[in-house]
């Protein structure tokens, strides 16, 4: 007669201790494969929120190409560059007056902002970075100054002027190029290279002049009473608006 019997066959209790063994065995490995699944589902929602955070922060910062609009405060009014097209400069062929009006989203106060002659892949814009703002609104003029002197002042106050002026051959110019400054000397030089955010406070230096771009006096003009764009020594805090 063959045997009918083996170690698995549960002859009182000496095979319940197998029996729990297995059990014990067995519900390890489900805790474990629901431990592994619960460990990946986290890894990958903490992945998710890193490329959500890392999307967020990219949007929040300003890069080559963004149309922008350049705003300040002035007598706790807020105002945004803009260009007059029908207002020439006498100094200058085909310059325009640029100056700060009321804050409006309106074609003349909308800018492009791109690095000045810069052969960098990357298109963040950060301080320390040379820049250069081009009109979306006219043929491709861009924000230039140049030294101060008897046939180039600005109207109002005699100051160094800021105007409108199309890239020279074909080129920018270096009348064309502005420094993007942070505000605090004390961490100026720590600042350098960090990303620039919307919104947030800047200085813009005229990059042969050394002179802030500035608010001068008023005047009354088309679009109500605006101020005349300067250069000074004096710096005007600004910032860059999407």
């Amino acid at each position: 007669m063959s045997d009918s019997y083996n170690h698995r066959c549960k002859i009182g209790n000496w095979y319940e201790s197998q029996v729990l063994d297995d059990l014990q065995l067995e519900e390890y490995k489900q805790r474990r494969e629901r431990g592994t699944a619960a460990s990946s589902a986290l890894q990958i929602q903490k992945l998710l929120e890193k490329a959500v955070e890392g999307k967020f922060q990219r949007e929040e910062c300003i890069s080559e190409g963004d149309m922008i609009t350049i705003g300040t405060k002035m007598d706790d009014r807020d105002l945004v560059l803009g260009v007059d097209p029908r207002d020439p400069l006498p100094f200058e062929d085909d310059a325009s007056t640029v100056s700060a009006g009321p804050a409006k989203k309106a074609a003349r106060s909308l800018f492009v902002i791109r690095k000045f002659k810069s052969g960098s892949d990357d298109p963040v814009i950060r301080f320390g970075d040379a820049i250069e703002l081009t009109s979306e609104v006219m043929d491709s003029v861009v924000l230039s100054s140049q030294p101060q002197g008897t046939a180039v002042n600005s109207p109002i106050t005699s100051k160094q002027a800021v105007f409108m002026i199309p890239p020279e051959q074909g080129r920018v110019s270096a009348r064309s190029k502005w420094e993007v400054v942070y505000p605090d000397t004390e961490w100026r030089l720590e600042e350098i290279g960090r990303p620039v955010k919307r919104g947030e406070a800047l200085l813009l230096k005229h990059g042969t002049t050394g002179a802030f771009l500035n608010v001068g006096g008023s005047f009354h003009n088309l679009f109500g009473v605006e101020y005349e764009m300067v250069g000074a020594k004096k710096p005007q805090l600004w910032c860059f608006n999407v």
